[in-house]
């Protein structure tokens, strides 16, 4: 997966619109790889990686990607409850904003919401008690 890997934004664009080019499932494959990898190897990612897999995710929902809600799911379930580090609330505001700039496409995924409201308001109520 050298999109995670690209030096700079621009670089990780140019390789997000190759693999825009060359993926003939709609993303499902990618999708399918970026679930695992965010699902087992998370915790390990450096800041950058983090940052790039959460740009490969928007532009894969934007391209209306397959299965990207898989991804989504799994990088929510990442978001631990009762944890105020930087890491953590970086996560949880950046999952936020992803979210809120895709609204109609999170509409459509009526398995997905459920997942959301949860992770969210037992987040919210634990920045309310600190």
């Amino acid at each position: 997966f050298l999109i995670l890997s690209a030096p700079d934004p621009d670089t990780q664009q140019r390789y997000s619109k190759v693999l825009a080019g060359i993926a003939r499932d709609s993303f499902g494959e990618a999708s399918a790889l970026l679930t695992r990898l965010v699902t087992e190897k998370y915790h390990l990612f450096r800041p950058t990686t983090k940052r790039h897999v959460l740009a490969l995710v928007a532009f894969i929902i934007q391209s209306n990607g397959k299965d990207i809600e898989n991804v989504c799911a799994a990088l929510l379930r990442q978001i631990c409850g009762g944890l105020l580090s930087a890491d953590n609330i970086w996560l949880t505001d950046e999952m936020l904003r992803l979210l809120t700039a895709n609204k109609d496409w999170l509409l459509g995924r009526s398995e997905l919401i459920p997942f959301v409201v949860v992770t969210f308001l037992r987040t919210m109520a634990d920045h309310t008690k600190a």
